[in-house]
């Protein structure tokens, strides 16, 4: 299990890493961009600098991982469009990581963010972090691993529809469609029981539907938010011991 100072070190160097990729994305749209100029005081093109120094005075460079390192030394603009949306997402990450540091509670659903901004103030974005290190408060070991499980549960769902929907997936005889089915069923009248969710037509729930009855995009949403939580918790949990950047989360 992490440390709280790794944690707060971890959260602190994510909201650099998302507030990068937001500029990353804007400066090319060549129009006034009030909220985010109101977020840093910074024009999206002049954020690269502004962070880096936000960085360098309160003692967070050496937080960074190796690839993060790399992305944020990169001039404005020249960010790869994978590196990008991938930054971009890690928003649920951090905010999975905020969760264990007390300073978001609850947990939100699977299938809700929160205002990235409102996220991005509650960590103290580009101010002293002495106020975050005062306030937050690393859970116990139990429920961070608790809710950890919990995370993978959901990206197991995500995943299963996956599978649903491909054509190649069931070459193996040794499971059908219907079997998976089954195994589905069984895993949401589980998660129910422990008290994770209320099962809707005995599925999990998901934008007020059973999960499977989500569109593509609906989907598309639910995996990258699932998926970017669980990246956060087994990295809390030291669940492969490896560092930020090789974090696995597989289910």
């Amino acid at each position: 299990m992490r440390t709280s100072e790794e944690a707060i070190t971890r959260a602190l160097c994510l909201a650099a890493v998302v507030t990068r990729a937001n500029a990353e994305y804007l400066v090319g749209l060549n129009e006034p961009v009030p909220l985010f100029v109101e977020l840093t005081g910074v024009e999206p093109k002049d954020a690269p600098l502004r962070i880096d120094q936000w960085l360098s005075r309160e003692g967070l460079t050496a937080g960074l991982s190796g690839h993060e390192r790399v992305l944020l030394n990169m001039a404005v603009g020249h960010w790869p469009k994978q590196d990008l949306l991938n930054a971009f997402w890690r928003r649920e990450a951090l905010m999975a990581i905020l969760w264990s540091l007390r300073i978001v509670d609850p947990m939100p659903p699977s299938d809700v963010q929160l205002d990235l901004g409102d996220l991005l103030r509650t960590v103290g974005l580009l101010k002293e972090t002495s106020q975050l290190r005062r306030v937050a408060s690393l859970r116990s070991a139990e429920e961070v691993r608790k809710m950890r499980d919990q995370a993978e549960l959901w990206l197991w769902r995500v995943r299963t529809t996956q599978l649903q929907n491909s054509p190649d997936s069931f070459n193996d005889s040794r499971i059908s469609k219907e079997q998976l089915a089954v195994i589905i069923a069984q895993a949401a009248e589980a998660g129910e029981q422990k008290g994770m969710f209320r099962c809707i037509e005995g599925d999990f729930p998901a934008f007020g539907k059973p999960f499977r009855g989500l569109s593509e995009d609906e989907w598309s949403l639910m995996h990258s938010i699932c998926r970017e939580r669980l990246y956060g918790l087994n990295w809390l949990c030291d669940m492969h011991g490896v560092e930020w950047d090789y974090v696995r989360t597989g289910t």
